[in-house]
């Protein structure tokens, strides 16, 4: 049987979040927040309870956003800008706090 622990706050606000987890099994949140700028937060340990704390992707504002681990345990991100333009950024290297500089794409796609 399974219980659960109660809710514990991660403090900030969000309208959107994604959820991913790091190759050495930390589980990592990125979010939209009520102001529109895009978040991670991140456990200190894999099943830990304990977490970093808000970080803010400086610059950057989404209305959406997905989060994957790619096949080499780098987290990438891809989201939908407040200008509507879709945008994607990833870890510099499994189970970095460094992220890439935001990516576009190199092909703009045409305006509707």
């Amino acid at each position: 049987m399974a219980y659960w622990n109660g809710e514990f706050a991660l403090g900030g606000s969000a309208t959107q979040i994604a959820v991913a987890r790091n190759l050495d099994g930390r589980l990592e949140i990125f979010y939209v927040g009520t102001n529109g700028d895009l978040y991670h937060n991140q456990q200190t340990a894999a099943n830990g309870v304990l977490w970093q704390g808000e970080t803010p992707f400086p610059g950057d504002s989404a209305q959406q956003v997905s989060a994957i681990a790619n096949q080499n345990g780098v987290l990438e991100i891809f989201y939908v800008g407040t200008n509507n333009d879709l945008y994607h950024n990833r870890q510099v290297a499994p189970n970095s706090t460094v992220w890439t500089v935001k990516l576009t794409s190199v092909v703009p796609a045409p305006k509707r």
